[in-house]
């Protein structure tokens, strides 16, 4: 039993995908793997996104389905950082239909860093979304890119989102629209 265990924990994790943008690294381990991808992007450049729009709807089936998650997860993560112009549409795509709740985060919170009003009617539908998480980041990201449009369903969820972490980034992304509808719904949950 010992020996199990110890031959368990010498098992290396090795870089499944590898994203560096300037100095930031993004890494996707998984055990007794070589790394398969690796994507390198100097800070400010636009990198070609092809490959990385490919990689958010990754299903090889020779690759455990978490690791496939990952794998979709970091590309979600890097799109959001090199942008490009077909990064919008795979990431807007990928937050309504991605299984893995993860990888509908990332492509949330690529949306929001990539600062597009066109995103705004994803996020608000991302509202139906199951996973709290996700509806959170939703949530953050509409007040990044903020829209008058955008109010209503944030005060909506204000006020019956049941993760506290949603009513919150609800909360703040009214303040940062500062659009007078959040006045009173504001005043009413303090």
């Amino acid at each position: 039993m010992a020996n199990e265990r110890r031959r368990h924990q010498t098992i290396k994790r090795t870089s499944l995908v590898e994203v560096s943008v300037g100095k930031a690294k993004i890494e996707v381990n998984s055990p007794n793997m070589g790394s398969l991808i690796k994507i390198f992007v100097k800070d400010g450049e636009e990198a070609e996104t092809n490959a990385l729009i490919g990689l958010v709807s990754y299903k090889d089936k020779e690759i455990k389905q978490e690791e496939r998650s990952s794998i979709r997860s970091a590309a979600a993560t890097a799109l959001g950082k090199v942008k490009g112009p077909n990064a919008l549409a795979a990431l807007m795509r990928s937050l309504r239909k991605d299984k893995s709740a993860a990888v509908r985060q990332n492509s949330a919170t690529s949306l929001r860093e990539m600062e597009k009003a066109d995103a705004r009617a994803v996020l608000i539908d991302a509202w139906a979304d199951n996973s709290g998480v996700v509806r959170s980041e939703a949530a953050y990201a509409l007040g990044v890119i903020k829209g008058a449009d955008s109010v209503p369903p944030l005060i909506n969820r204000l006020k019956k989102d049941k993760y506290e972490s949603t009513r919150v980034k609800a909360a703040w992304s009214l303040g940062e629209i500062a659009d007078k509808r959040a006045v009173e719904p504001m005043i009413d949950i303090m």
